[in-house]
């Protein structure tokens, strides 16, 4: 992702997905990757379910405040 290269990004956070599909800081990643390529709803869509899953879970993996920021930035207003 820091290589700008965000279609390799997201292909890696899938496969990273599909091999621990609970982990919440795999999704964080993906959501970044999307809302990188402009998939703004998709994007918000999956941070919403980590805020919901993360509510639940005793370790949220840094994911509260990736969504304080998605919740501060002007692009999700």
């Amino acid at each position: 992702m820091f290589a700008k290269d965000y279609a390799k990004a997201l292909a890696v956070a899938d496969h990273a997905h599909a091999l621990f599909p609970d982990n919440l800081g795999i999704e964080i990643n993906r959501a970044h990757v999307l809302m990188f390529m402009g998939h703004d709803e998709e994007a918000k869509a999956l941070y919403l379910a980590i805020k919901e899953r993360s509510a639940n879970c005793r370790v949220s993996y840094g994911s509260k405040s990736s969504l304080k920021t998605l919740r501060n930035s002007a692009r999700w207003a």
